[in-house]
């Protein structure tokens, strides 16, 4: 535990989303969302040479890393609802658009 005391792990999240929903018609509907999400996560770990493990250590290792994550999506439907006699109709058509992206950065520095 003494030794890791440096490490970490920072994970950072956000999202959210918006959407609207209107009335054409009594028989027609419209919905739309808007949706997105961000993430960075830092990390870090040290390994130190450890001449007291079972199976010691020559090098010491420090990793660092950096990810960068994004993703939104819009999604649009449209509702046809109707109703005559016995006989019913309940239509939906919808389109959506999606997209994510991230970039990743890690370093390793090894010392002997």
């Amino acid at each position: 535990m003494y030794r890791a005391r440096n490490d970490y792990d920072k994970n950072y999240n956000f999202l959210g989303d918006i959407y609207a929903d209107y009335k054409i018609t009594d028989k027609l509907n419209i919905k739309t969302v808007v949706a997105g999400g961000f993430n960075i996560l830092n990390r870090r770990e040290f390994v130190a040479v450890n001449p007291e493990a079972k199976e010691s250590r020559d090098n010491a290792t420090l990793t660092e890393g950096d990810v960068t994550q994004y993703n939104w999506s819009w999604t649009n439907t449209l509702n046809y609802r109707n109703t005559w006699g016995k006989h019913s109709v309940n239509a939906l058509a919808g389109i959506e658009a999606i997209e994510e992206r991230g970039k990743e950065k890690q370093l390793q520095e090894v010392r002997t």
